[in-house]
């Protein structure tokens, strides 16, 4: 690290000497700080048949603690969306309405990507294929 513009240190460092992980903040770094375990990628196949309520694609253990900042992007495989690639929440248009929903939700140990299918008239054809891509930045 060269810059001395600006740093911040983690309680019980010297801001001078400490790490990059030491460190809450400092103009050297233009990105959130993200451990490399908490970034990851989740191919995910809709089963058939699917009813109306929720459903877990994936469960992420954090056990930091605190419910971290968190992002998680959506990747449609198959092409079966106005989009090729959105953000979480995304509001699944099947049909006429928005009943499908991606979601992806954080508590203080766990990260969750799940699917929400509002009316099973409408479900997300069977065999459809996703990739979500979650990120989830860390505080220390």
């Amino acid at each position: 690290m060269s810059s001395k513009i600006f740093k911040i240190s983690l309680p019980g460092f010297n801001v001078d000497t400490a790490t990059p992980e030491q460190l809450a903040l400092s103009s050297d770094f233009d990105y959130p700080k993200m451990k490399e375990d908490m970034v990851g990628v989740v191919d995910y196949t809709v089963p058939d048949p699917m009813s109306t309520g929720t459903y877990t694609i994936a469960t992420i253990n954090h056990n930091l603690g605190y419910k971290p900042m968190v992002q998680c992007f959506l990747e449609d495989l198959d092409g079966t969306f106005n989009t090729e690639f959105a953000v979480l929440p995304y509001f699944a248009e099947i049909g006429f309405m928005d009943s499908n929903i991606f979601r992806f939700y954080t508590t203080t140990t766990q990260a969750k990507i799940v699917l929400e299918v509002g009316f099973a008239l409408f479900s997300v054809l069977p065999g459809t294929r996703y990739r979500f891509k979650y990120q989830i930045w860390v505080n220390d």
